[in-house]
């Protein structure tokens, strides 16, 4: 793939972390398969289910440091740490690595990892 194709794909995924979810959404194959690997409730089939989990995504309650990508011909994987204040108030870290996979310039398969 080009070079074009891979910084394309990249900017996809720094859109989701910024909360510019429709970005994601308008590059989503209509039978994406998005999985959470701690969450239970996050097992997406399809576009709509998507749709639907991204507008209800508190924009502004988490911020998001990606550390690292590791890009491919198909895949990027993004690799950071989460922050949030939980309902105490104390300032809460967790770790995630996701792994989004392309069919050309969309997303086809996304697995979400989150310690």
């Amino acid at each position: 793939m080009t070079s074009n194709h891979k910084k394309r794909m990249k900017e996809i995924v720094e859109q989701y972390y910024s909360g510019n979810f429709q970005v994601v959404i308008d590059n989503v194959i209509d039978n994406i398969i998005w999985t959470s690997h701690k969450m239970k409730n996050v097992q997406l089939k399809n576009k709509k289910d998507v749709v639907d989990f991204l507008k209800n995504v508190p924009v502004g309650r988490f911020t998001f440091e990606n550390t690292k990508f590791i890009i491919d011909d198909n895949n990027v994987v993004a690799e950071g740490i989460c922050r949030y204040k939980n309902k105490d108030g104390k300032l809460i870290e967790n770790f995630y690595c996701d792994i989004f996979t392309f069919n050309k310039d969309k997303i086809e398969k996304v697995s979400a990892y989150f310690i």
